[in-house]
């Protein structure tokens, strides 16, 4: 029953070349910005509240609060034709990790009464294979650095182009170190 505030994704190739952050943002309508309604019962904890009023969390509340919201079974909706066009059945769902973000999600469809858009076998742990890239090629695996390109933490079209550029590089790491 977790607030959901905002629902976002990046459409990739896993073995595509690296995008980078323009290339990622290009589409808004990549971004829902959820005004959660009263009979949906989702709340913030104390703890979700402290962490967003945090001063390292002020650029990306100030951009949450600003974007016109739209109700929780819309921006649901709306994510589920992105996830019906860009992913499909054989499509992959990251997360990182997607014990939480998917789990909310999930959530919130069933307090919606709507369908998850997506079958579990599709979900993937972004964690996980940045870790299998950091442990099957140390050498050479190097998470590509974010920092600096614009991107702003715990802003959801932000934090997806991030996670898609992380996916493609740990892919391509592995890839180059199966070739050799």
């Amino acid at each position: 029953d977790a607030c959901v505030l905002q629902i976002s994704a990046g459409a990739f190739e896993l073995g595509g070349a690296v995008l980078e952050p323009h290339e990622l943002l290009q589409a808004e309508d990549r971004r829902f910005d959820v005004y959660p309604g009263p009979r949906f019962g989702q709340h913030m904890d104390d703890k979700t509240i402290a962490w967003w009023d945090a001063p390292e969390q002020k650029e990306a509340w100030d951009r949450i609060v600003e974007a016109e919201k739209v109700p929780l079974e819309e921006a649901l909706s709306r994510f589920s034709k992105f996830v019906t066009t860009w992913v499909g059945r054989r499509g992959k769902i990251w997360g990182l990790p997607p014990q939480f973000d998917l789990r909310i999600l999930r959530g919130a469809y069933a307090t919606a009464e709507l369908p998850v858009p997506w079958h579990f076998s599709q979900e993937h742990d972004l964690r996980t294979l940045l870790w299998a890239a950091s442990k099957a090629v140390p050498s050479t695996f190097r998470a590509p650095r974010t920092e600096g390109r614009g991107l702003i933490k715990h802003f959801a079209l932000h934090d997806a182009a991030r996670q898609a550029m992380l996916a493609q590089s740990a892919f391509r790491a592995l890839k180059l170190s199966a070739d050799q």
